[in-house]
């Protein structure tokens, strides 16, 4: 191997290598939704073990967009996260999950975690028919924005940010609404982290259809950003959990001969 190839090589590890850390730093919680047994949801990146629990009516699909998914039934079915220590609540946030919907009538909670009270809040990231809305909360006040126009019965990716004074949603990694408000920081909420159930009163708003691959950030992801999520042909386990140096710099070295050099 020659003195060239080899500085190349090692610069291409060392991006590469940078560049997951960077996005690893900005992750707050994963949930795959691998399992496929049981009913605990795991945490896939192990920092916190904020794992999540099924309530209700919900169970299994051997077939979500990534592996296995979970179905919520409507009615009852929720998975609840616990957040004691308010990790999940970060100051700006991203959002997202794959869904596949069979009913969009109403409001429909995807993922929801806030008080109506005092100096708490946080986020309700919802459909509202067929939109992908956000709102951010303080209190007894909030902000929110919707748009766009999901189908039922088709995976896609809804996603939601905020960025300490831009609210925005999207859908399939393309801006759905965007809203611009006072700029303020989200607060945390006392609240455990609701899938497919309303936040605070966790009775109202169900969710029916398969939810697959759910993410939080504390950081606004760009467009750009989004659409290499919903691209990627094996989801969030190949672009954020994939950081050892070994399987690195063989994904490197094929970049390299690609490059013929």
């Amino acid at each position: 191997m020659s003195k060239k190839l080899s500085w190349i090589l090692v610069i291409m590890l060392f991006i590469g290598i940078s560049l997951t850390q960077s996005a690893l730093s900005a992750v707050v919680g994963i949930w795959l939704m691998n399992e496929n047994k049981g009913d605990v949801i795991k945490e896939a990146t192990g920092a916190h073990k904020q794992d999540g629990t099924f309530i209700g009516g919900v169970k299994w699909e051997s077939k979500g967009k990534f592996g296995s998914a979970v179905s919520f039934d409507g009615a009852t079915g929720h998975i609840e996260i616990p957040d004691p220590n308010n990790r999940l609540t970060p100051k700006n946030i991203t959002l997202m999950s794959w869904v596949k919907l069979e009913e969009i009538s109403g409001l429909r909670s995807i993922l929801e975690q806030y008080d109506w009270a005092g100096a708490l809040g946080t986020h309700a990231f919802r459909m509202d028919g067929a939109q992908v809305q956000l709102w951010v909360i303080w209190g007894a006040a909030g902000d929110n924005v919707e748009g766009g126009a999901v189908k039922a019965g088709e995976w896609t990716h809804v996603a939601g940010s905020y960025d300490g004074e831009n609210v925005r949603t999207y859908i399939n990694g393309k801006m759905a609404a965007e809203k611009k408000i006072a700029k303020k920081d989200l607060v945390a909420s006392n609240k455990s982290l609701s899938i497919g159930v309303r936040g605070d009163s966790k009775d109202v708003q169900w969710l029916k259809g398969l939810v697959d691959e759910v993410a939080i950030f504390d950081t606004a992801l760009s467009e750009k950003e989004l659409t290499a999520i919903v691209n990627s042909k094996g989801g969030l386990s190949n672009l954020y959990l994939a950081v050892s140096p070994k399987s690195k710099l063989a994904v490197t070295w094929s970049k390299v001969k690609q490059m013929g050099l």
